[in-house]
């Protein structure tokens, strides 16, 4: 068994909570139409005045923040890869799946069938279809299509590799920062991504290895992101425009932000150590990410949650309640974590595996009745 190396697997947990904070925050500032009241949301009107509000909204972007952490994380071992480990996107799908039924089971016996919209009753039952977590489809997606790309990245000449990579950069990466390009999408985006993780680890190491380079894409991140933020900001004082807000960079692949996650991950995977611990809990990741953001979890419980802090203790001490709520709700999503793994996900993965076995017998007898076919004729 390969052992993992325990910093990025730290860093994937840390990731995971700043999107669970990001996740506490969504609920907190937008309106949802399917509870009776919203009297817990935090308005927010641009431009914006006072340095808490101004902070909260920031912290809406530790979700683009986390979901690059893990595609970067994923990507960089993706692109040694040759086969396609379907048993385990199998399992994936299984567990996403089961997860979601548990869910729908528990608040139609707790609300009644009548009480829960019957568009999230369907969606409850096709969770992956209906990208309900949309970073899981996108990486199943992922998964199955990185050993095409990585024939691509592997086959063609490094000059061609290097100039689709700079034109694909340039157009969905930093033109969509600002108009979104023809066939714009996440998918887009992290195939993107994917083929500069490729050339640099194929081309460019040394430059990998240089922490001077790290540290030169967390500064200009950093720096890059917090000022388009305040200059934002400073416009939509003197525009009168409604678009103008600061969550108008809420996108994934967003520039600033991905370089800064991608700096910070190449600093990190150099610190190696090894911690049972550590490696168990990340182990949980999926797990915690479609609990904690479960489609009938997020629209009905945790504006429950904002409603009773709200009423309870008001909003003077909000950025304490936005921690205390993200903590305690990553602690419960990682405790439900465990006792899913060590229970009913024994049984998805006996039957993953049985199934996968199934399928692949399925589909060795299809091709061998292909070829038969194909030679008679």
């Amino acid at each position: 068994m390969v052992k993992r190396n325990a910093s990025i697997e730290l860093l994937k947990l840390v990731s995971l909570f700043l999107i669970v904070v990001s996740h506490v925050v969504q609920t907190l500032i937008e309106y949802n139409p399917y509870v009776a009241s919203n009297e817990y949301v935090l308005p927010i009107s641009y431009p914006i005045t006072n340095f808490v509000t101004f902070f909260i909204v920031a912290l809406r972007y530790l979700g683009i923040f986390g979901n690059a952490t893990f595609f970067i994380c994923s990507a960089y071992c993706l692109v040694d890869k040759e086969t396609i480990n379907f048993k385990k996107i199998l399992i994936i799908f299984i567990d996403v799946w089961i997860i979601s039924i548990i869910f729908l089971i528990s608040y139609l016996i707790y609300y009644g069938w009548s009480n829960i919209d019957s568009h999230l009753i369907l969606r409850s039952f096709l969770p992956t279809f209906f990208e309900n977590n949309w970073y899981i489809t996108i990486y199943l997606l992922l998964s199955i299509i990185s050993p095409l790309l990585n024939i691509i990245i592997r086959s063609i000449s490094r000059p061609a590799l290097f100039w689709l990579t700079l034109a694909s950069f340039v157009i969905y990466i930093v033109v969509a920062m600002f108009v979104k390009p023809p066939y714009y999408s996440v998918l887009i985006v992290w195939i993107t991504l994917y083929f500069a993780i490729g050339y640099l680890k194929k081309y460019s190491i040394n430059l990998l290895d240089s922490n001077i380079f790290s540290v030169c894409l967390i500064l200009i991140g950093l720096i890059g992101h917090i000022t388009i933020l305040v200059i934002t900001n400073e416009l939509a004082k003197h525009m009168d425009i409604g678009s103008v807000n600061l969550l108008s960079w809420f996108i994934d692949g967003n520039l600033f932000i991905t370089l800064l996650a991608f700096g910070i991950f190449n600093l990190i995977r150099k610190i190696e150590f090894n911690n049972r611990f550590i490696t168990y809990i990340s182990s949980l990741s999926l797990f915690v990410y479609i609990i904690h953001e479960n489609i009938l979890f997020r629209t009905y419980t945790r504006p429950q949650i904002w409603q009773y802090a709200y009423t309870t203790f008001g909003y003077d001490n909000i950025l304490l309640i936005i921690f205390i709520y993200s903590l305690a709700l990553f602690v419960a999503s990682i405790i439900a974590s465990i006792i899913y793994k060590e229970s009913i996900h024994r049984l998805v993965s006996l039957l993953g595996k049985k199934l996968y076995q199934l399928l692949s017998k399925f589909i060795s007898f299809i091709d061998k009745k292909i070829l038969k076919t194909d030679i008679d004729k």
